[in-house]
């Protein structure tokens, strides 16, 4: 995504960035809202979701709708067993009305997948040695899966927090898959826990619960929302950029209304972007700058301008009043309004471009160069660094107030002292 004269694309009609600690622009957003499940059972709710089945008329399962599907806050347990002494499957999870396959709870607290014809395919291993109490299996609303003993203590589970909405289907081929809501899956008897198909875009509506990530096209950069609540860039030396957010069930969800909203369990604001439009989409970039872009796909927010690090990695930009800042807070690194760029510490600026020049900017490019642009295009100030090194490129505003390029193999390859 880079031009002749910028590493990043950007809109002259940028929007002014969310001020330290001004969350919103306007009124509070409503909750965005969690999408159920079409469960009918002609047509699938999700484009790879098996089609959850009905119980057939008129015995249907007395706790659940479907047979061969557990949604969540459903359980599996151990409901005894039928006058000809065969086990009674209606809290069991069949791949068709005959069982074929069958996902069950035994008397002995073991949760078994069994074939008709007596293989075990899975088993949690859950032996209950109490005949008083009884385990059951339950698919938490977080997409856990979950045996819990008599006395509600968990015994088991599939690790699958984080991934609500998700629902367990048997099907008929007797694979047992966890899907998670946007269709892919998240778990497998035969696999066990199965990693999301990356992606670097989050649209309209879309939303990163705790456990997932976006992840950059070149595969070098991660946007993760934390267990912890936090919504953090990564690219390969550590952390970039974060929201600063906590609290255990935050999500960042891309609203109608274009704004980019951390919401805690609670339904509080945690963070926002204060972006507006239709059709905004939520991209991380092969720098590792999370970008937030409109239909036309200029850019309205960026995590570079608005929640800036001590870091920055090529290709990318520094516009006027954008900056780097040192971890501790002490040294900043600044594209000025005239044209300047200029590394402040404690006592006042320590280093400087003494460049001048209305809407310059600050151009970091992949093969490792710095330069300050002028709007007119003009260079008034080049930085190359030492031959020899290979990307990816990163500048970092130090701590001890030296502002260093480092090359992919952390060498230092230029410095301003």
């Amino acid at each position: 995504m880079t031009s002749t004269t910028h590493p990043r694309r950007r809109s002259s009609g940028i929007v002014a960035l969310v001020a330290a600690g001004a969350l919103l622009l306007g009124a509070t957003p409503a909750v965005a809202q969690e999408a159920a499940p079409d469960a009918s059972a002609s047509t699938p709710w999700s484009p790879t979701t098996p089609a959850f089945k009905r119980w057939p008329a008129p015995s249907g399962g007395p706790d659940r709708d479907y047979y061969n599907a557990l949604l969540a806050g459903q359980t599996v347990y151990w409901s005894g067993t039928n006058p000809d002494g065969s086990p009674d499957l209606d809290q069991s999870v069949l791949s068709d009305p005959s069982g074929s396959y069958v996902f069950a709870m035994q008397e002995d607290g073991d949760v078994v997948l069994r074939s008709n014809d007596g293989r075990i395919l899975f088993r949690t291993g859950t032996l209950n040695p109490s005949p008083t109490q009884v385990n059951r299996l339950v698919l938490q609303k977080d997409g856990n899966i979950v045996v819990l003993s008599g006395d509600e203590r968990p015994i088991w589970s599939s690790g699958t927090d984080g991934e609500p909405g998700a629902n367990l289907v048997l099907g008929e081929d007797g694979d047992l898959v966890l899907y998670r809501r946007n269709g892919t899956p998240a778990w497998s008897a035969s696999a066990g826990k199965i990693a999301e198909p990356p992606t670097d875009t989050l649209a309209t509506g879309g939303t990163l619960t705790y456990g997932h990530q976006l992840t950059s096209e070149n595969g070098l950069f991660r946007a993760v929302m934390q267990r912890d609540g936090n919504l953090v860039g990564y690219g390969p030396s550590g952390a970039i950029w974060s929201t600063g957010t906590r609290g255990i069930g935050n999500r960042l969800v891309i609203q109608d209304d274009g704004n980019a909203v951390v919401y805690g369990a609670d339904g509080a604001v945690k963070w926002a972007s204060g972006t507006s439009g239709d059709g905004l989409t939520v991209q991380l970039e092969d720098s590792g700058v999370l970008d937030v872009r409109d239909a036309d796909d200029d850019l309205v927010w960026d995590s570079q301008s608005a929640l800036p690090g001590s870091v920055m990695y090529a290709p990318n930009d520094l516009q006027t009043g954008n900056r780097l800042r040192s971890d501790d807070g002490a040294y900043r690194a600044v594209m000025q309004g005239d044209g300047n760029f200029v590394v402040y510490g404690p006592t006042g600026a320590i280093w400087q471009t003494a460049t001048s020049g209305v809407e310059s900017s600050f151009q970091f490019f992949r093969n490792g160069r710095a330069q300050v642009v002028a709007d007119n295009g003009a260079v008034t100030w080049t930085a190359r660094p030492a031959a020899g090194g290979d990307g990816p490129f990163r500048l970092v505003m130090q701590s001890d107030g030296n502002l260093v390029e480092y090359d992919g193999q952390g060498h230092a390859i230029w410095s301003i002292r």
